[in-house]
């Protein structure tokens, strides 16, 4: 999955969720996620007229240029942080470590 890129600039950043995802054919499970879906949101999805899907997310790239024409990407959970400098409007160089929004937890 991926998120639109909301400027020409790239600022805002965009996601790439990459994982598996599987139909959900259990009849209880699809009616207690009705009845969830009810509680919480005030609208209750009628059983066997939606799919479920259980949704296993392996990766999440965060990718954005912050100015001067530099892409910065930041991976879990392969704790991957890197810049690429703007060699011009349309290149990068190579990957450069950086530390910047993942942090080592205590």
């Amino acid at each position: 999955m991926h998120s639109i890129v909301t400027g020409r600039d790239g600022a805002d950043g965009e996601y790439e969720v990459r994982g598996r995802a599987t139909l959900e054919a259990d009849g209880e499970l699809n009616a207690r996620a009705s009845e969830t879906t009810a509680r919480e949101l005030g609208w209750r999805p009628e059983v066997g007229k939606f799919q479920l899907f259980c949704v296993v997310v392996e990766d999440v790239t965060f990718i954005h240029w912050p100015g001067d024409n530099d892409q910065s990407v930041t991976r879990w959970p392969v704790g991957v942080e890197f810049v690429r400098k703007g060699t011009s409007a349309t290149s990068g160089g190579p990957p450069e470590p950086v530390q910047d929004l993942l942090v080592d937890e205590p």
